[in-house]
């Protein structure tokens, strides 16, 4: 696997607060997409994602 390390104070705010702007509005809209699903049906879709 290859990664990067980025320093401290590389990276503009704009870019990371932007990232997590769009990460939380991601996992809100999972959270909504799942809040009717049932437990059985949201197990079988994370074993598929596989």
């Amino acid at each position: 696997m290859s990664h990067l390390h980025i320093p401290d104070g590389l990276l503009p705010v704009a870019w990371w607060a932007g990232g997590l702007v769009v990460a939380l509005a991601l996992l809100i809209r999972a959270s909504r997409l799942s809040r009717h699903a049932s437990p059985q049906r949201i197990a079988y879709q994370g074993r598929s994602a596989r």
